[in-house]
């Protein structure tokens, strides 16, 4: 994982968005025979979500009960401090991120197996680009 946004200050549960690492699980994907074209594509395939259920998993064996995530998603891009998601020092700008990505927190709190993105990013050198996708959410049990 890259960065990640923990989520359950006075929710039911502690739920994540995940930003994985696109050249450590690129690299990962590619000695596993993955194929993919992009970081949304390579995010979403079912044998990444495995990855990161793993590392997850383990984080939640030496944290108590309450603190444990109970669900996650896999964020089609990054956060980036051009998107004024992060500070310029990566710091998540929470308040921006919880406004940006409501959607997503609110399916992460439903009985929702997946949330429909529709959105444009813009890249450092100007471009940008169209994503439309389903972000599948990953229940987690002990």
């Amino acid at each position: 994982m890259r960065d990640s946004w923990v989520i359950g200050n006075k929710l039911d549960y502690v739920t994540t968005v995940v930003c994985i690492d696109y050249a450590v699980v690129g690299n990962w994907a590619d000695e596993k025979k993955l194929t993919y074209t992009s970081y949304p594509e390579l995010s979403q395939k079912p044998e990444v979500y495995d990855l990161v259920q793993e590392q997850i998993l383990q984080a939640n064996k030496d944290l108590p009960d309450a603190a444990k995530v109970r669900k996650f998603i896999n964020l089609y891009k990054e956060f980036d401090a051009d998107d004024d998601e992060l500070t310029r020092t990566r710091k998540l700008r929470r308040a921006f991120v919880e406004k940006r990505y409501k959607e997503i927190m609110d399916a992460l709190y439903s009985d929702k197996d997946s949330v429909h993105i529709d959105t444009t990013i813009t890249y450092e050198d100007g471009r940008k680009a169209h994503i439309k996708t389903d972000l599948h959410i990953r229940s987690l049990k002990d």
